[in-house]
């Protein structure tokens, strides 16, 4: 078994060397956490290419061997339970693995005690440089994989690829019989979990491009985009001070989603009923970027991004807003 540990045949022949000291090869019945050890790269093969957060492009089974490890044992600090941060010490009077902020690299007296052995008197030393290299060549999948994210990510940096995943999902939050507001899915699924039976949010196909005229009679819609996998919030909201009735448009899709782009201009403009006595017909228009929320309870009407209407533009005892809507994707800088 030892010999199986050190040393596996790949499918092609080839062998496959990588550190024992933490990897297990998985057995009948056991469940164990899922991680890639790129220490594991078949011979000859070149690393497939990381991002800033130290994610791996695609899923390349080629290039790395997929063992099974236990996590809570090897990967996690024993003292905190979060993921084990390098450099990596181990005390001595039990073993107990720790990252550097467990040990208390700041403080003489942390120094000198092991949270894990209930703050007994212990002293530490640096784990060996293989193991330091083995913590920092793991990799699991993202987080969001469900969402649509297919990245490998460094064990170490998971938390910071969280954070900037562009398929981070966006919420609900829209309290409803039978919904907490704990939805979570891609901007497509959410609009859908929206328009179902526990919201009935009113929803309108748009192509880019082309003006659409909507009858706006409640407080929040969904416009989503034909061919694209993309969602907007139209949100009307009452602004009793000014006397104004707010109408404004977001995208609904996560900050890392919107930083990666594309980018979207709206315009919005209505026109109030024509004067009896005058004739006129007074309109009234706003055009803007369009920003972008991950949770439609967070479109809110914000200076520069709203078309403001006075009374005379509501039609009617529903007050209904006759609306032309115009959204257009921007070109890429160059």
């Amino acid at each position: 078994m030892a010999e199986q540990q050190k040393r596996m045949r790949t499918s092609s022949g080839g062998s496959t060397s990588f550190s024992a000291s933490s990897a297990i090869v998985k057995r009948e019945g056991e469940v164990e956490q899922r991680v890639v050890i790129q220490a594991g790269i078949q011979a000859g093969a070149t690393a497939a290419p990381t991002d800033q957060q130290g994610s791996t492009q695609g899923d390349d089974s080629s290039k790395f061997m997929i063992v099974f490890v236990d996590r809570d044992r090897w990967l996690h600090c024993a003292a905190c339970s979060g993921p084990l941060k390098t450099p990596v010490y181990k005390c001595g009077a039990a073993g107990h693995k720790v990252c550097c902020t467990c040990r208390g690299d700041d403080s003489p007296v942390a120094k000198s005690r092991c949270r894990a052995c209930n703050g007994a008197a212990a002293s530490f030393t640096l784990c060996s440089d293989d193991f330091q290299e083995l913590i920092g060549s793991h990799r699991v999948a993202c987080p969001y994989k469900a969402y649509g994210c297919r990245r490998l990510v460094s064990y170490l940096t998971v938390d910071e690829h969280r954070r900037a995943c562009p398929d981070k999902p966006c919420s609900c939050f829209e309290l409803a019989a039978g919904c907490d507001g704990g939805f979570l899915g891609s901007p497509r699924t959410l609009h859908d979990h929206l328009v179902g039976p526990l919201h009935w949010w009113p929803t309108r196909k748009i192509e880019y491009g082309k003006t659409q005229i909507l009858d706006v009679l409640v407080r929040r819609r969904l416009l989503a985009s034909e061919g694209e996998e993309r969602v907007f919030v139209l949100a009307v909201a009452e602004d009793s001070t000014a006397g104004m009735t707010n109408v404004s448009l977001m995208c609904l899709r996560s900050s890392a989603a919107a930083a990666a782009g594309p980018h979207y201009r709206a315009r919005l403009w209505s026109h109030a009923p024509r004067d009896p006595v005058t004739g006129v017909e007074e309109r009234l228009e706003a055009e803007f970027v369009v920003e972008s929320r991950e949770s439609p309870c967070e479109i809110a009407v914000r200076e520069g991004t709203l078309l403001p209407l006075q009374p005379k533009f509501l039609r009617g005892a529903s007050r209904k807003i006759v609306l032309y809507v115009r959204i257009d994707k921007l070109k890429p800088m160059v």
